[in-house]
């Protein structure tokens, strides 16, 4: 009795599960028409917005021929691909090593500097006249200033402020390296062989380099360490707080790292700041030479801060892809 009310109930149960399943799939005319996608989750689409935005960097060069792949292979592992660079005058291959950079395509060429004072403000009006309109944000950088986010790309680092329409810039403060007790140049790359910086709070990392929304771009300003935006857009440290700048703009009251700084290996080893530096000149300036009063200033090993070796490893093969394309 028992066992033929099992069965009974079994069967039973085998029914109700064929018409529900036939009334799941049951559809009706209306819904074989095409039905409006549902809009994207927000977070989809500031991905979206992200991924299309485009980051360059203006840069102007002199004799700096040893450095300029690793520089340039370095900002394209974390998603600088459009560089736009003058040539200052160099005498070391430097000019030459660009045409083959730019014959091909890996970077842009600009016209040399005029003949005046500041040359380096003057490539960076020029650059924005001409080019502002082919990217969204432009960093303004030197080759011996490396720009270091938290994350494996600079978009990754700073997502929530390059989605926000208030923001116009975003200032970046040095973390300045020493020679580490380096007294020639070697084969290995500047981020390998600098591994040993000055402390956050020493006052030359109040310096900052600039990464501008080309919308929010005024004009130049009287140093290429800040720049004058458009009413209505703010200038923040990648943390998102306001920059206040002190007695000199461009220098800003706090030292601040939080997701991006830049390194700069600003002398490198004693023989490189002697061959390099000491006689170079600057471009943002008409100066007397340095002399090795300025080395020993800036050569603070204080605190060993090497590179992530993934990114090092990262550059070494964007270096090696690079030399190969240009032959």
């Amino acid at each position: 009795m028992i066992r033929r009310s099992l069965r009974k109930l079994r069967s039973m149960l085998r029914r109700f599960r064929l018409w529900l399943g036939a009334n799941l799939n049951r559809r009706s005319p209306a819904a074989d028409q095409a039905a409006p996608q549902p809009p994207s989750p927000p977070a989809e689409r500031d991905r979206s917005v992200l991924e299309g935005q485009r980051i360059a960097i203006i840069a102007i060069v002199k004799n700096e021929a040893p450095y300029l792949l690793e520089w340039i292979a370095y900002h394209r592992v974390i998603g600088i691909n459009d560089l736009y660079i003058s040539d200052d005058g160099s005498n070391d291959g430097t000019e030459e090593l660009l045409q083959k950079l730019a014959d091909s395509s890996i970077i842009r060429r600009l016209p040399p500097p005029p003949t005046e004072a500041n040359r380096q403000l003057a490539v960076y009006k020029s650059a924005m006249d001409s080019h502002r309109n082919e990217f969204d944000w432009v960093a303004f950088t030197d080759v011996d200033e490396f720009i270091l986010p938290d994350a494996p790309t600079l978009k990754q680092a700073l997502s929530p402020l390059l989605l926000s329409r208030d923001v116009g810039a975003i200032g970046f403060n040095w973390a300045t390296y020493g020679s580490s007790g380096l007294e020639l140049a070697g084969p290995q790359p500047v981020i390998e062989r600098f591994g040993s910086r000055g402390p956050v709070d020493w006052s030359v990392n109040q310096h900052m380099k600039v990464l501008v929304r080309s919308d929010a771009f005024r004009s130049v300003g009287k140093n290429p360490h800040y720049f004058e935006l458009n009413s209505g857009y703010a200038a923040v440290h990648p943390d998102g707080t306001s920059i206040n700048y002190g007695i000199v703009p461009g220098l800003s009251s706090v030292v601040i790292w939080d997701r991006v700084r830049i390194n700069h290996y600003v002398i490198k080893s004693r023989r490189e700041f002697i061959e390099k530096k000491m006689y170079r000149g600057r471009a943002d300036r008409v100066e007397v030479a340095k002399d090795m009063s300025y080395f020993d200033g800036h050569d603070r090993n204080d605190e060993s801060d090497p590179i992530r070796s993934e990114l090092l490893s990262m550059t070494k093969e964007e270096v090696a892809r690079i030399e190969s394309a240009i032959g």
